[in-house]
């Protein structure tokens, strides 16, 4: 399961005065042309994306892994529709995610019979060609990635790609410990 959560870059500051009794009749005027005058912040068309937290939950049986991105062209997301070309294959994902182990020291690349990548659902409300940047909160199953490897220290490796097909850049996460059932 994900989310994403979409802001937009900030607008303008408040405006302040002394003494002017006009001064009110004045401010949405003022407001409005500022507004409209301020540059809204751009991005590079390549999404962008930065690890902020990884936290378990469900008692540890499922991760919740929060990035933060920008995008400059908003294209940020798949819908349940796109799933023709070029959305098939390895696009039919929008969200990778590769997982290492640690072993004797040393993160090595885990092989998996099947992939736990994810779909990032389409951002709803943004104009074509809008900057954008906000947090993609995907969930992933630890509990399954735990019947399968053995060392109980991970780390991922996270890329997105936009529906342009450009990729962003990766990043790793720091450790994670899993928390190994005893028996």
């Amino acid at each position: 399961m994900s989310t994403v959560k979409q802001t937009k870059p900030p607008d303008a500051q408040g405006i302040r005065s002394r003494g002017s009794r006009y001064f009110l009749s004045f401010l949405p005027i003022a407001l409005l042309l500022l507004a409209g005058c301020e540059p809204e912040e751009e991005f590079p068309d390549e999404p962008y994306i930065e690890f902020e937290d990884f936290i378990k939950i469900n008692n540890d049986s499922t991760g919740l892994i929060i990035l933060s991105f920008t995008d400059g062209n908003g294209d940020i997301g798949l819908g349940p529709g796109d799933t023709l070309d070029p959305y098939v294959g390895k696009y039919y994902y929008n969200f990778f995610l590769y997982i290492f182990s640690k072993k004797d020291g040393v993160f090595d690349s885990v092989k998996t019979h099947f992939p736990f990548h994810g779909r990032i659902p389409r951002l709803e409300n943004v104009a074509e060609g809008e900057s954008i940047q906000g947090e993609i909160e995907m969930e992933i199953d630890i509990y399954s990635m735990e019947l399968f490897i053995p060392e109980d220290t991970l780390a991922f490796d996270i890329y997105i790609v936009d529906r342009a097909l450009n990729q962003s850049n990766t990043v790793r996460t720091p450790e994670i410990i899993l928390n190994r059932f005893s028996p």
